[in-house]
């Protein structure tokens, strides 16, 4: 089970950063613009963030294999879609793809309900590894694909591990036994997915868009509104989609605080990197690296 709930962590970990390595031969093979290849990831994150707490209470709903095994057909799905040759189809397919989000609160709530407790660290210390590990492995998996074939391919191959990855979930992750009566936030869930579009819109586009222009006013005053609506309801609420009551506590804030610098640190490590050393060295900066040599600079980090 524990084997299998690992291989479901590393999947969603590969499709974090597989792109990433991948968007100067994507921008060239669709003629994309560098901000809309930069969605691809963006908008992965963005539904990302947005299903793992619906997925997670799905989970007490209905039952976490059923709802994780319903995750994965969704993943493959928006897969299927992303090998389409269009930006738009790529951009649908990976906010599609952020579904798999719910993977990790799903596992982790499995783990918790399956292991003895003095299991339950060490199974979630080997899911959240997966995640350090998948990062690296997608950066330089996709920087041999990207230089030895097309970018498709890298969604080509994601799919039969989707399918046996979500056959293994059916057939060795038991199903919950408590089923918890709880409410999905829907309007929460439309707030906050509103806020924080506008948000990651506006940063995308302020190049060009321009840091005083009306839009760029308009869109971070539309996310300031929503995202404060969403905190008015989510205080007003007696089950919000995310509780951030909570964070009123000093062990969760401080926790949640040192857990988003690392991961700004991680993802722009993963995320600037390559795009870095992929420069030509006329630019004065870069270091005219393939695909696949700038996958190699963050091997140590993959290591560590």
């Amino acid at each position: 089970m524990l084997a299998v709930l690992a291989t479901a962590a590393l999947t969603y970990s590969l499709m974090q950063s597989l792109v990433i390595p991948a968007l100067p031969a994507i921008q060239r093979a669709l003629g994309a613009s560098p901000d809309q290849t930069s969605w691809t990831v963006t908008g992965f994150l963005l539904s990302s963030s947005v299903a793992t707490p619906i997925a997670g209470r799905l989970g007490d709903l209905f039952g976490k294999r059923r709802v994780l095994v319903a995750v994965l057909a969704i993943v493959t799905a928006g897969t299927l879609l992303c090998v389409v040759p269009s930006i738009e189809a790529l951009v649908a397919g990976r906010v599609i793809q952020g579904a798999s989000g719910g993977v990790l609160p799903l596992a982790y709530a499995i783990v918790r309900d399956e292991l003895s407790p003095a299991r339950v660290s060490h199974g979630i210390a080997i899911l959240a590894a997966m995640l350090g590990v998948g990062g690296g492995l997608g950066v330089i998996g996709a920087g041999v694909l990207v230089e030895q074939l097309s970018y498709t391919w890298m969604f080509w191959l994601q799919i039969p591990g989707f399918v046996a990855v979500g056959y293994g979930v059916h057939r060795w992750v038991p199903e919950s036994a408590d089923r918890a009566r709880v409410r999905i936030d829907w309007l929460g869930a439309w707030l906050v997915s509103v806020g924080l579009v506008a948000l990651l819109l506006t940063v995308t586009q302020a190049r060009s868009w321009g840091v005083t222009s009306a839009a760029m006013l308009a869109g971070v005053v539309t996310a300031a509104v929503f995202l404060g609506a969403w905190l008015r309801s989510a205080l007003r609420r007696p089950e919000p989609l995310l509780d951030v009551r909570m964070m009123r506590r000093r062990p969760i804030w401080t926790t949640n605080t040192v857990a988003f610098m690392v991961g700004v640190a991680q993802f722009a490590g993963f995320i600037l990197v390559p795009q870095y050393v992929q420069e030509p060295p006329a630019t004065g900066y870069g270091f005219g690296a393939s695909p696949l040599e700038s996958g190699l600079f963050l091997l140590p980090m993959t290591l560590g």
